[in-house]
């Protein structure tokens, strides 16, 4: 699996993340747990949608009819270019290898490119692969906080 370069910029990336409403003011904060589909052992990682149609597909999963209300915030990522992962990898289901013990397959692709020096990288959402999302390793000074919306989801 070779990474696909996206483009360089001359603009920022306009990324979507979605949050509690009294989370807001941490957009730029790395996730709270601990492991995600493509971070573990408490490594920071970002979420986020290339539209905002992408960062409600993605958590999706993870809304319950009591949850709080959320907002959609924007982002602006004006760091290097994020290379493209669309294999069938980014897809796979990382909880169940987690359930038994095993090291999913996206760790092993979020940990080669992490060491390769890539500061994130894009790729397609489980449920909706025409879509894009970014998960970002590095963020601190190339990523600003934009417009925060509220978020029917």
């Amino acid at each position: 699996m070779v990474p696909r370069s996206t483009a360089r910029r001359s603009d920022p990336l306009r990324l979507f993340r979605i949050l509690f409403a009294d989370r807001a003011e941490a957009a730029l904060e790395a996730v709270q747990a601990p492991e995600g589909r493509f971070h573990h052992d408490g490594q920071p990682a970002l979420y986020a949608g290339l539209s905002p149609e992408a960062a409600r597909a993605s958590i999706t999963r993870y809304r319950r009819p009591d949850d709080p209300p959320r907002v959609l915030v924007e982002l602006l990522w004006s760091g290097p270019s994020l290379p493209e992962i669309t294999d069938r990898v980014t897809r796979h289901r990382w909880d169940h290898d987690r359930m038994t013990g095993r090291v999913p397959p996206t760790w092993t692709l979020a940990d080669r490119l992490r060491a390769e020096g890539h500061a994130g990288f894009l790729y397609p959402p489980r449920l909706r692969p025409d879509l894009r999302n970014a998960v970002l390793f590095s963020w601190r000074g190339v990523l600003q906080p934009g417009a925060v919306h509220p978020c029917p989801v």
